[in-house]
């Protein structure tokens, strides 16, 4: 995915879908880095500093993008690629793995991960 005004669009949507949800002085900080061929990786931390979005440079490859967020549960991910939208809970981090699927990146997609993750919690006691 190549468009940062898409993956900026993705995140405001998300987080309009997600801050009802948020205690009062929580917001979101987002972190993303794109994959020339193939989607991106979104990281959402929970932050009382306000919020705060960063689009990192455009990398080659999905395992490159890992790399950069120094995601190991794939062993060698060279050659790995995502489809859809895959979720990975890391300590206080929310990773959004996306393939390059338009309906991920749109808003209705923000709102579908919002309610994957608030699911998630759910089943969890959280």
């Amino acid at each position: 995915m190549k468009d940062k005004d898409i993956a900026r669009k993705f995140v405001s949507n998300f987080r309009r879908h997600f801050s009802h949800f948020l205690n009062p002085g929580v917001s979101l900080r987002s972190d993303a880095v794109l994959v020339k061929e193939g989607g991106g990786i979104v990281r959402l931390l929970f932050t009382q500093k306000g919020s705060e979005d960063a689009i990192r440079p455009t990398v080659k490859t999905m395992a490159e993008a890992l790399k950069v967020f120094d995601i190991k549960y794939f062993g060698d991910a060279q050659g790995v690629t995502f489809t859809g939208s895959n979720m990975l809970l890391d300590g206080d981090s929310i990773y959004l793995i996306k393939g390059e699927e338009e309906s991920v990146w749109s808003d209705s997609g923000a709102k579908e991960d919002v309610n994957r993750i608030l699911d998630a919690a759910r089943k969890n006691g959280s």
